[in-house]
């Protein structure tokens, strides 16, 4: 009910009351939402104000406030708190990295003055950006958001542990209505998928996956876009990650990925392994509207002769409407076969350089390494202050 629209110079803020009388659903209430658009065409969620504002709502921006109100009640929304600089009360600080899930944060700082005890920036989603590095020069690793905090009082010591996740946090929400794409390509169905969730999803590589049109896919109410968003990369097995930014990184991983760091006696330890019953043979089957049945079969043949027998897997996906769409997602599932049956780990000093999907090398001879090339599957980063400790742990596969 009566909408109403502001616009900044750049972008457009419109105001807009959901109306429920109640003859449905038998409880009967209003909510106002702010949603945002760079072209008057394409909106996003920006700000919910509740059931507070009934007589029409209304936003306006001016002198870094935003006010919302309606012909009886203003509200306002004053600018965030100014940055501030923790790394004097760093006591620990553990990261945690895999796959296509939200990188996990839990700093300890120290309270001992009581400094952070009534903070203002102790709000949801707080902004926390780190950097790292050495002899005085660091580079910005993650952006991260706030999840949890505790403050905790001892007889010795009083900390402040904040709990974050990075980027893809913002895809953990459930959507509030059915999504429904018919005969859209990844790329368009991520287009809208970044839009409703309000980020920003990179342009995905030039593979051949992503030119392929799926029939339908949906997102249901109460799903989150990031779960959604794990379905959409299992279709045609693509990853993503948020690689310390702000926006959502999408990869494909090839074997001639270049390598981008090398590793040899400098290392604090090394393994290095390979599982005896990886699939070399994968039957993947599709839906058709037809009798003619989808489906496609690949083979890992150098690894069929080097084992002498067969290890099959069946993938059923009825997303999967052509033959040739199963010949894709079958090579990319003996693709991710291939490059998890190798598994090693590196632990080494705290290398800021390091990314989620990066190939690297390895020369160790406890390990039988000499200058193999491995992706970084996953990471944890260590820097703890109290025991010196300033390590970097890199779980690995093959390229």
């Amino acid at each position: 009910a009566d909408p109403s629209i502001f616009f900044d110079g750049t972008t457009f803020y419109a105001a807009v009351t959901l109306t429920d009388d109640g003859s449905v659903s038998t409880s009967g209430h209003t909510r106002t939402a702010i949603s945002t658009s760079p072209d008057g065409l394409t909106w996003h969620p920006y700000l919910a104000a509740g059931s507070s504002l009934q007589q029409g709502a209304h936003l306006i921006i001016t002198g870094g406030v935003t006010y919302i109100f309606d012909a009886v009640t203003c509200y306002t929304v004053p600018p965030p708190p100014a940055p501030i600089d923790l790394s004097d009360d760093v006591l620990s600080l553990p990261i945690a990295e895999s796959f296509n899930q939200p990188a996990s944060l839990a700093l300890t700082l120290s309270n001992n003055q009581g400094q952070y005890t009534s903070a203002p920036w102790l709000s949801d989603n707080a902004t926390l950006t780190l950097s790292l590095g050495y002899g005085g020069q660091s580079v910005p690793t993650h952006t991260l958001y706030l999840d949890d905090w505790q403050l905790t009082s001892t007889a010795t010591q009083q900390t402040l542990t904040l709990a974050a996740r990075d980027y893809l946090k913002l895809l953990d929400y459930p959507s509030t209505r059915l999504l429904t794409y018919s005969n859209q390509t990844i790329p368009q169905i991520l287009s809208d998928l970044a839009q409703q969730a309000n980020v920003s999803i990179d342009a995905p590589p030039a593979t051949p996956q992503f030119s392929e049109e799926i029939g339908c896919f949906l997102i249901n109410p109460g799903e989150t876009f990031l779960a959604a968003l794990n379905r959409l990369a299992t279709v045609f097995g693509f990853g993503f990650t948020a690689r310390g930014g702000a926006s959502v990184f999408l990869f494909d991983p090839q074997p001639t990925d270049s390598s981008s760091w090398s590793y040899g006696p400098e290392m604090l330890g090394a393994s290095r392994g390979q599982e005896a019953d990886a699939a070399n043979v994968i039957r993947v089957t599709g839906a058709s509207s037809t009798e003619t049945p989808v489906w496609a079969e690949t083979t890992d043949a150098a690894d069929i002769l080097a084992r002498g027998m067969e290890r099959y897997r069946n993938v059923v996906d009825r997303i999967l409407t052509t033959s040739a769409q199963c010949a894709i997602r079958a090579q990319q599932e003996l693709r991710a076969e291939q490059r998890t049956k190798v598994h090693a780990a590196l632990t080494v000093a705290l290398n800021p350089a390091h990314q989620l999907a990066d190939v690297i090398e390895a020369t160790d001879s406890g390990c039988g390494m000499s200058g193999e090339s491995y992706r970084i599957s996953a990471m944890q980063w260590l820097a703890d202050l109290t025991t010196g400790q300033w390590e970097h742990h890199l779980e690995l596969e093959a390229p």
